[in-house]
């Protein structure tokens, strides 16, 4: 087995990555493309990632890519995955017969002693199979924590039959809306077919998110250049891979919905979902453009539609099934440890607030 480590995607890279991708099943976040953009566009310019994307091959036949990369905070240089938050799951590319050539158990620290050096390593975002790769290849189990849920939906084949399993008061009071938006005027379900209606409907999420982050007070990350350039350069991305998928709700000429997503053969990736919810929050127009999705996703003979990265209560609604997510936390040198002890304690607040909404809900029902 041969392992080299490419630290850029350059042309040799993007070859040996596509044809891979041409032999195995991998979600549309680990296409070159995807990270080739993210790299350019935030990695690169905004976090200084320095890749280190690991190639395992055999007689010039790709057995596994890593894409992995050095970033560093506070000092402390951080091996990842490629991505950042804008990339939902995150992981290797692996050939199903990895295992019958990666046989001996020490071949992880083989791997990581052709990378740079690092003084942790951070996973974030990985599936079930991701942790058992890792695992089978050497590294320890004991590294790796559950600490997200990702929910999605089995499509029916056709839309009667899926909208049925749709809860009778959600299709109800969906319905009910309609009728008193068409009070006000026409109702358009639109979908971007040219750059510039992408590039139009990307600024209008990008406008309604950003008013959203700054009422809610969360993180805004729109107010980074670099994170709105991420985002309205996906007009331009072409892709054998997905599609970049630029939707929205219009009442009379006035957008109140918007969507920006992507897809592939099988798949619809429910990404970016933003709204007017000053003036229209009380038609629930983020929920009237979802259910257009998944009549769209339906008609289009796509089989899943995926929620993504979060727990929110309002996944559980509309999905059937649930993915763990989990992240793995392994110190390398001193600063590393002490880094990855803040990181923990970082991770038992998030719980114990999120426990503890959970609770103030429950104590509210029972009041």
């Amino acid at each position: 087995m041969n392992i080299d480590i490419y630290n850029e995607f350059s042309d040799i890279l993007k070859k040996i990555w596509t044809e891979f991708e041409e032999e195995i099943n991998i979600n549309s976040f680990q296409s070159f493309d995807w990270l080739d953009n993210w790299q350019k566009i935030i990695g690169k310019p905004l976090i200084s990632t320095e890749p280190q994307i690991v190639h395992i091959y055999n007689h010039e036949k790709t057995f596994a890519i890593f894409p992995l990369a050095i970033n560093k905070k506070y000092g402390i240089n951080i091996l990842e995955w490629i991505g950042g938050v804008n990339t939902d799951y995150m992981g290797p590319l692996v050939h199903s017969e990895l295992k019958s050539v990666a046989k001996f158990e020490d071949y992880w620290n083989l791997i990581l002693s052709k990378i740079g050096s690092f003084d942790l390593i951070h996973f974030q975002k990985q599936n079930e199979q991701t942790v058992s790769i890792l695992n089978y290849l050497g590294f320890s189990n004991e590294n790796h924590s559950l600490y997200l849920k990702a929910y999605n939906t089995l499509l029916a084949e056709d839309w009667d039959q899926h909208y049925k399993t749709i809860k009778k008061r959600i299709r109800s009071d969906s319905e009910r809306q309609i009728r008193r938006l068409k009070k006000i005027d026409t109702i358009n379900f639109d979908i971007a077919e040219s750059i510039s209606d992408k590039k139009y409907i990307i600024e209008k999420m990008i406008e309604q998110k950003y008013n959203r982050y700054e009422k809610t007070k969360v993180w805004n990350m729109f107010k980074i250049q670099h994170y709105k350039d991420f985002y309205e350069k996906l007009a331009y991305l072409d892709s054998k891979r997905f599609q970049v998928h630029c939707s929205s709700l219009k009442v009379g000429n006035e957008i109140i919905a918007t969507h920006v997503g992507i897809y592939n053969k099988r798949i619809f990736y429910y990404l970016m979902p933003a709204n007017n919810f000053n003036e229209w929050e009380k038609f629930s127009p983020g929920r009237l453009l979802l259910i257009k999705l998944l009549e769209w996703s339906v008609k289009n003979k796509l089989s899943m539609f995926d929620f993504t990265v979060g727990g929110e209560t309002y996944k559980k609604i509309w999905c059937d099934q649930e993915i763990n997510l989990y992240y793995s936390l392994k110190a390398i040198t001193l600063k590393g440890k002490i880094y990855c002890n803040f990181l923990n304690m970082k991770l038992q607040i998030k719980k114990s607030i999120f426990l503890s909404g959970i609770i103030r809900k429950m104590k509210s029902y029972v009041s």
